[in-house]
């Protein structure tokens, strides 16, 4: 199961919602294709916003070539950089 939730009532939503709603939604695919199960979503201002959580089946250890490979469907070069940075999820 994957969930993921935040809350789009602050400041980094004001100007433009929907590239910060695209924002937070690549940094927790990226960090799922990572290989990471869980973590928080940091806005553009630095706020915690919300959470993710990947309950991964046993033996997925896909990672970085899931990420890639979902990059390149989309037509796009795989550049792990290009996603900035995020937070993991206290253990």
């Amino acid at each position: 199961m994957f969930t993921l939730s935040f809350k789009t009532e602050n400041d980094a939503f004001a100007e433009d919602a929907r590239a910060e709603i695209v924002r937070l939604l690549c940094h927790a695919g990226a960090a799922i294709a990572r290989g990471d199960d869980a973590g928080k979503l940091i806005d553009s201002n630095g706020n915690t916003v919300g959470t993710f959580n990947y309950d991964a089946p046993e033996g997925d250890d896909e990672g970085h070539q899931s990420y890639c490979a979902a990059v390149r469907h989309a037509g796009e070069d795989c550049d792990c950089e290009g996603f900035g940075e995020y937070e993991k999820a206290e253990a």
